[in-house]
């Protein structure tokens, strides 16, 4: 890992993302009794939702050495993450249960069910929002759903809309936003419909989900989630399309590679190519071992080809660091260079071709505009825009956390 990192960011990337036995006490004492700049490490935490994780490895073998008002100010924060993180999984069985009382069956995606089921237990992950999964014909009565349970959002537009802007809606984009007010901050949740950015990507057969057996228990519900190894394929693809910015998807990644009992690396990447992702499962497993200096468990055909695009992707790579250190607005203040990291990633004129058109793709909220089809100068303009919006970013967008 390059030495230019900070201490703190040191202990949240090498530390806090991998799996809790492989911590070493000892290392992490040395590390933290070379100065810790106590509130940038509990920043960098809440930032990189790794809260949990943090204060597991300073509250074990390391209390003695961590002030106890900073010790106190962590535990508080898991301990609300904890109360959130229940009331959130509580309103993701209340979905499931509505939308099995209407015949839409659901699949669980990250927050929850990833808790439970790879870090094993609902207060071990921070998330902020409810991601489900739909099958597409069943979108309308999805969102019909949602909106009878009080939700709100640019997803409610979709049910004042024609049938063939809905499907157009369907075809440009993957997921819609709803939120629900309850007193404190929202709730809200990602419906999605697929999971990559089209139909060619990612596309899981369908019984492998809707079919298969893969479920978790929550409030004596059992709710479907994403098979393995389908489920690490598609962490990899999720932390590399948000350009790894933040750590917590490097540790699900890290944590689904130990979940299987025994990992089929061959079929892994087999089945990486095949739903059209292999370059980011490749890219994740590198960016992971650089940063946690995790070669455990790696054959040595990943290794050697870790070892290859290490060399042919080192400025892509480095600015995923760059992401993770920077702040969110600085992130969104470079689309030409998430929009350079998506190019690398996509293996072919006909993926990066792909990769440009979601790009450019009008965002849900503005399919679902009024009279947004019939208007093609309103169709030019939204165009316009966002290629604009790829060369031109005001500059007041600026990190303060280097």
């Amino acid at each position: 890992m390059d030495g230019g990192f900070s201490p703190e960011f040191t202990l949240l990337a090498r530390h806090a993302c991998q799996p809790p036995g492989a911590v070493c006490v000892e290392t992490v004492r040395q590390l933290l009794s070379q100065g810790m700049d106590w509130e940038h490490l509990a920043a960098l935490a809440q930032r990189h939702h790794l809260l949990p994780q943090v204060h597991a490895i300073l509250s074990r073998g390391c209390a003695d050495i961590v002030p106890s008002p900073v010790l106190d100010q962590v535990g508080q924060s898991c301990r609300a993450n904890a109360r959130r993180n229940l009331l959130m999984s509580g309103e993701l069985v209340r979905i499931a249960r509505a939308f099995n009382r209407e015949g839409v069956p659901i699949a669980a995606l990250k927050g929850p069910a990833l808790a439970v089921e790879v870090y094993g237990g609902l207060s071990r992950r921070q998330f902020r929002d409810l991601d489900i999964l739909v099958r597409p014909q069943d979108l309308f009565s999805a969102v019909k759903v949602l909106s009878e349970m009080g939700y709100e959002g640019e997803g409610r537009r979709l049910l004042e809309v024609s049938r063939a802007q809905r499907g157009r809606l369907v075809r440009a984009n993957k997921h819609l936003q709803f939120f629900r007010s309850t007193g404190g901050s929202p709730l809200e949740v990602e419906l999605h419909w697929r999971l990559g950015e089209s139909n060619d990507v990612l596309a899981i057969p369908s019984e492998r989900v809707w079919d298969g057996h893969a479920e978790v228990t929550l409030g004596g519900t059992k709710i479907k989630t994403i098979p393995f190894p389908e489920q690490i394929v598609f962490l990899a693809y999720h932390g590399g399309m948000h350009h790894w910015k933040r750590l917590v998807w490097l540790c699900d990644l890290s944590l689904a590679l130990c979940h299987p009992p025994h990992l089929d690396w061959d079929a892994l990447l087999a089945l990486a190519a095949r739903l059209g992702v292999e370059r980011y499962l490749l890219a994740g497993l590198l960016v992971r071992r650089n940063l946690t200096q995790a070669h455990d468990g790696l054959p040595g055909k990943i290794e050697r080809l870790l070892r290859r695009r290490q060399r042919d992707w080192r400025g892509a790579v480095d600015s995923v660091y760059h992401a993770m250190l920077a702040g969110e607005m600085y992130y969104e203040s470079r689309p030409l260079g998430n929009m350079a990291w998506r190019f690398c990633m996509s293996s072919g004129v006909t993926a990066k071709l792909r990769s440009l058109r979601a790009t450019l793709t009008p965002r849900s909220g503005d399919l679902l505009q009024r009279g947004y089809w019939r208007s093609s100068m309103q169709r030019s303009w939204q165009l316009a825009t966002r290629c604009f919006g790829l060369f031109f970013r005001p500059r007041s967008a600026q990190t303060t956390d280097p």
